[in-house]
């Protein structure tokens, strides 16, 4: 709701969302994220990278992944080295940067 009241209260009817999973889930428990492509919500390298790159998987593919294996199974150290590596701007997957502000203002100015 959060959330929600700042994008009325800032008239951002363009943002989208994007609903997915995490690679290597941080919980036990089965759950979906629905992720404001504006990225304003990410607070450091390991938490952009988790949204921003290919360690969140779009709901789409999670579900051909599970009709097509009968089961879920991505490798966790792949998905571990996904949230070590320098966040990159899913816009044009050019620009990357360790710098959350620097990173944020690229990505906002390029997509």
């Amino acid at each position: 709701k959060i959330k929600q009241k700042e994008l009325e209260e800032n008239n951002n009817d363009n943002i989208e969302f994007n609903l997915g999973f995490h690679r290597s889930p941080s919980m036990y428990h089965l759950h979906l994220h629905c992720i404001s492509t504006d990225f304003s919500f990410t607070k450091n390298k390991k938490h952009w990278n988790s949204f921003a790159s290919s360690f969140f998987v779009p709901i789409d593919d999670f579900i051909t992944h599970f009709h097509e294996n009968h089961k879920i199974n991505f490798d966790v150290n792949k998905a571990s080295k996904l949230l070590k590596k320098t966040p990159t701007c899913p816009s044009c997957n050019d620009f990357s940067s360790n710098n959350q502000k620097v990173l944020k203002n690229h990505y906002t100015l390029c997509k």
